[in-house]
């Protein structure tokens, strides 16, 4: 007499039901994970959306799959569902909820890493605006390839600073965030000739101010 496959009942997971002003196709023999994205999704969504299906070991044929469909707010949204007699893959699904209802990050690793991608690209994307705000900063122009080469590495240090300081999405080098860089560092520019011309147009030498500024 061959076993019968235990079934598993998720304590996390619901079955899929239609949503609203939803006409697509019909998937009421899946689980919804809570692992989904759209064209819109931030950082952290997009991260757990790829752990999740990492760890679920990817689409197969009817244990895993993503359901994709457009949406009229954001253009397109995707959903990991898992079938509900892949045992094993609503086990690891179930597992994952719990995971993320405890701490809202998967993966900090793949996290951390893309976040600092996303930065590198940002700084590169709006070099030219930075290197703007710093000259309207210091009130002239760069006058030499030394000045520019230093000026470059001020750059990058205030804008990782910044999306420390109030987030990615808000960074930005501007005579606030210099003036609150070069408070913080005081001692990490020292000689440094922009640094600390900087210092004296914006007064950023440490003294009794809130760094907040």
């Amino acid at each position: 007499m061959k076993n019968k496959k235990r079934s598993f009942t998720p304590k996390l997971l619901k079955l899929w039901t239609t949503p609203d002003n939803y006409a697509g196709s019909q998937y009421p023999d899946y689980y919804r994970t809570g692992f989904g994205q759209s064209r819109d999704s931030d950082l952290m969504e997009r991260c757990n959306f790829s752990a999740a299906l990492t760890a679920l070991g990817g689409e197969t044929k009817q244990g895993v799959i993503v359901i994709r469909s457009s949406h009229w707010a954001c253009g397109w949204v995707e959903a990991i569902l898992v079938h509900k007699n892949a045992t094993a893959k609503l086990r690891i699904a179930d597992e994952l909820a719990k995971r993320i209802a405890e701490y809202c990050i998967l993966d900090e690793d793949s996290f951390f890493e893309l976040e600092r991608e996303e930065q590198e690209e940002t700084l590169k994307n709006y070099s030219a605006d930075f290197m703007k705000e710093l000259e309207s900063a210091l009130g002239r122009t760069l006058q030499t390839q030394d000045e520019v080469a230093e000026s470059v590495d001020l750059i990058a240090a205030v804008f990782f600073e910044d999306c420390g300081y109030c987030g990615p999405e808000d960074a930005w080098v501007s005579a606030k965030s210099l003036k609150r860089y070069l408070l913080s560092y005081e001692g990490q520019h020292d000689g440094k000739p922009i640094a600390t011309e900087l210092r004296i147009k914006l007064d950023a030498y440490p003294k009794e101010v809130e760094l907040a500024v």
